[in-house]
């Protein structure tokens, strides 16, 4: 063989990504990503902080800082530092550092660090996502049990005075056992999201917006909430306010 003989092909693209990165600027390219391509502020800022913890381990633990050096197993032993550490994880010495997370939060960081590397390969920044060979863990098997029709009307009797905080929390309770909407969407709810008429709550949720029907008890609470709240000095739009016209936040329904 003559080196004139010799065909030279070009690096197949398939097999070699177009350039090395480090695990930093990977989790900054995906985050702006999501920006351009119009997912949510809450969806972005979810992102961000389960990422952000990858990274403080990536860089407390030492592991390699360009993608193409992140191994299945360097992502086991994230999530087994997840799941088993209950001393000042992540760094941290506040309280909920110290207790062992569920099931169910080891599986949001498995699977926001598989959108990310899946990512990185349609990108074709990595050839195999290092979570390619690596199952998904398990849920813990939690039964929600609901609350019977006593436990229902005892509620209803606590709320059936007649200042605006009962007929408020009567609304708002009647309205979480009528629909099982999220707290999130409870809180986003505006005087606009109700069509008395059609008994319909227009809901904003994490799979965008819809409607959701509710009963005549539902109906009637909501009415009448609505015509208390009426006469309050309150301007704003929210739903749910207090006394004073001022929306109520998490730790207010709480």
């Amino acid at each position: 063989w003559s080196r004139s003989t010799v065909r030279r092909f070009p690096p197949n693209s398939q097999t070699q990504p177009a350039t090395r990165m480090d695990v930093r600027s990977l989790v900054e390219g995906f985050l702006l990503d999501c920006k351009v391509t119009g997912k949510s502020l809450a969806t972005i800022v979810y992102y961000t902080e389960k990422l952000n913890k990858f990274l403080w381990f990536v860089d407390t633990f030492g592991l390699p800082s360009d993608i193409e050096d992140i191994t299945p197993t360097h992502i086991r032993e994230f999530l087994a530092y997840a799941r088993t550490t209950d001393k000042e994880r992540w760094g941290s010495k506040v309280a909920g550092a110290n207790k062992q997370i569920s099931p169910t939060t080891v599986k949001r960081l498995y699977a926001c660090l598989r959108v990310l590397f899946n990512w990185s390969v349609s990108e074709g920044l990595l050839n195999v996502s290092p979570l390619a060979t690596i199952k998904p863990p398990k849920d813990a098997k939690h039964v929600i049990k609901a609350l019977t029709t006593e436990q229902v009307a005892d509620c209803l009797r606590l709320l059936n005075s007649r200042d605006f905080l009962s007929i408020r929390n009567k609304a708002m309770f009647l309205v979480m056992v009528d629909t099982a909407i999220r707290l999130g969407e409870l809180l986003s709810l505006t005087i606009d999201s109700i069509d008395l008429k059609r008994q319909v709550l227009v809901v904003n949720g994490k799979t965008g917006e819809r409607y959701v029907r509710f009963g005549n008890m539902t109906a009637k609470a909501l009415w009448k909430y609505l015509a208390t709240r009426a006469k309050l000095n309150g301007g704003e739009n929210a739903l749910w306010c207090d006394r004073y016209g001022s929306s109520l936040s998490e730790r207010g329904i709480a």
